[in-house]
């Protein structure tokens, strides 16, 4: 990872940073002749994205570079190593944003509406078409639904499960945000997250049939 480095800095300290399931993620500490700044160490260690790094990574990559420049603050790009060639698992190396991870509803309204203003920016990102990432693809299948114990919209679902089973729809393509949410709130008890969910299906169907 070193190899990556401005000459003469290293690294002080690994801390480890909450919030992330798919990977371990490490901000590293860095002390250089002319000053100090950190980096972000993000490393697939489970055996599902291990063996998916090579797709995942550079995509991931590439999504970065598109972004710099533009209104949507992301952190820069500074290394990827999708094979594990120069670190001990399958690594992208990147700036730190400022910011903390919030698992609480203090000023749930106001992040709400900044989060929002945040996805519109998302969506409305111009890519050209050497830039585009690949078309989108549903990560979700019909016999992996599981359909809430004690629903009463069990008709809702079995729609549901019908629209992942068939063809995919007519659509605009947008720059998507597919992980864009925000989990983990004390509020959100598993019928909260039901019935929202619920609510929100329900408000697709009525708009698209």
């Amino acid at each position: 990872m070193e190899r990556w480095l401005s000459e003469g800095e290293r690294v002080e300290e690994a801390v480890p940073l909450p919030g992330g399931w798919t990977s371990h993620t490490r901000r590293l500490d860095l002390r250089g002749p002319l000053c100090r700044r950190s980096l972000v160490l993000r490393s697939f260690v489970k055996p599902f994205y291990v063996r998916h790094a090579e797709g995942l990574l550079p995509r991931e990559a590439a999504v970065l570079r598109l972004l710099a420049g533009t209104d949507v603050p992301a952190p820069a790009l500074t290394a990827v190593d999708p094979t594990a060639r120069h670190c001990a698992h399958p690594s992208l190396l990147m700036s730190l944003l400022p910011g903390t991870v919030r698992l609480d509803d203090r000023d749930a309204k106001a992040r709400a509406g900044l989060l929002a203003r945040q996805l519109l920016r998302v969506h409305r990102l111009p890519v050209d078409a050497g830039q585009r990432p690949r078309t989108y693809q549903a990560w979700a299948s019909p016999e992996r639904v599981v359909r809430p114990p004690g629903t009463r919209r069990l008709g809702l679902w079995q729609r549901a499960v019908d629209v992942i089973a068939g063809p995919p729809r007519p659509y605009r393509g947008c720059f998507l945000h597919r992980d864009f949410r925000e989990l983990g709130r004390t509020g959100l008890t598993s019928e909260v997250l039901t019935r929202r969910l619920e609510e929100y299906l329900a408000a697709l169907f009525d708009r698209y049939g």
